[in-house]
């Protein structure tokens, strides 16, 4: 990539470093060209050659964009700006967090330098993508393009932990979750996926009781999304769902006749046989160690004689639902 007088010229050009605003390796500011535009977390790029040395690779991701008018002093002249008045420009810049400097040669953009929107794999530089082994999706950016993370940070082979933030109830954290599972499941990055084995606290009501559903309103442009990740549009193939009965519910009682089924095995306890049940609507499992009494349900082996609708506190499964694993 070269940034030379013809930049402009270009189709990937965005702008050009603007001499206004302190230009420092860690930031600078872009002048955004009339025709063209940036917005949030797009990858840009330009090129430097500092004295005596070879080319240096300057890559950022946009964190801000303003527009103003130039000529203008108070806030009241943009009427007068608007009526002809006053004569003024308006002129927009872009906010640049550097992330990457190839080679490591730390040294500002100068002002007037033309910048480039990162593609192909000068983006892949710009994000590190070129140098992670096992590229995980994880989403999409703002301009369509799949967004990757290091598998290695995340199956503890150089870290294994994962923050998802957010408002709560709106920033839809619950769901990124579900979907990094899938993509961790069905991406073929992950090595014997097939073993693998997830577990979920559901404390969010009973969305997640049909992780095993389709989505009835997966359109065919979120089906393209998918597809630009490398995934499939489907939902979890191998799922087991355990829930505890509503307390006072006049299901909650032993279903005579059934296997038992006993609780996981607690250090000094034993297992004892109980009744096997299905949801909060049937008859749950009862399983009974030394110190206490535990009641669980699952709908993984159903045996409800009359079916909620889907409208129900909780669904349930036919006798037919095969085993498998949490949710992969």
């Amino acid at each position: 990539m070269s940034a030379d007088l013809r930049a402009q010229d270009r189709d990937d050009f965005v702008g050009r470093v603007i001499g206004t605003e302190d230009a420092t390796p860690l930031e600078f500011w872009v002048g955004v060209a009339p025709d063209r535009f940036l917005q949030l977390d797009d990858v840009v790029a330009l090129q430097r050659t500092p004295p005596g040395r070879d080319p240096v690779m300057i890559y950022g991701i946009v964190s801000q964009v303003r527009a103003r008018h130039e000529g203008a002093r108070f806030d009241s002249d943009v009427f007068l700006i608007e009526d002809g008045v006053l004569p003024a420009e308006v002129a927009e810049a872009a906010k640049v967090l550097s992330t990457r400097f190839e080679p490591e040669v730390f040294v500002p953009p100068l002002p007037g330098q033309a910048v480039l929107k990162a593609e192909g794999d000068d983006r892949d530089q710009a994000l590190f993508f070129d140098r992670m082994a096992s590229r995980l999706p994880a989403g999409l950016s703002r301009d369509g393009q799949p967004v990757f993370i290091d598998l290695e940070f995340l199956d503890g082979t150089r870290g294994a932990h994962v923050n998802i933030s957010g408002v709560s109830g709106v920033a839809t954290k619950t769901t990124y979750a579900t979907f990094l599972l899938h993509s961790l499941f069905r991406s073929g990055v992950l090595p014997a996926a097939h073993n693998a084995k997830a577990l979920i606290f559901n404390v969010k009501g009973e969305d997640l009781l049909f992780l095993d559903h389709a989505n009835s309103r997966l359109d065919d442009t979120q089906r393209d999304r998918y597809a630009a990740l490398g995934l499939p549009a489907s939902a979890f193939t191998s799922v087991d769902f355990w829930a505890p009965p509503r307390r006072g519910a006049a299901s909650a009682a032993r279903t005579p006749g059934r296997a038992a089924r006993a609780s996981p095995r607690s250090r000094g306890h034993s297992r004892s046989s109980a009744a096997r049940a299905c949801c909060r609507f049937c008859s749950p499992t009862r399983a009974t160690t030394a110190s206490s009494t535990r009641w669980w349900s699952t709908t993984s082996r159903h045996n409800c004689s009359a079916r909620p609708s889907r409208s129900a506190t909780v669904r349930c499964r036919s006798t037919a639902s095969r085993r498998g694993p949490s949710a992969s």
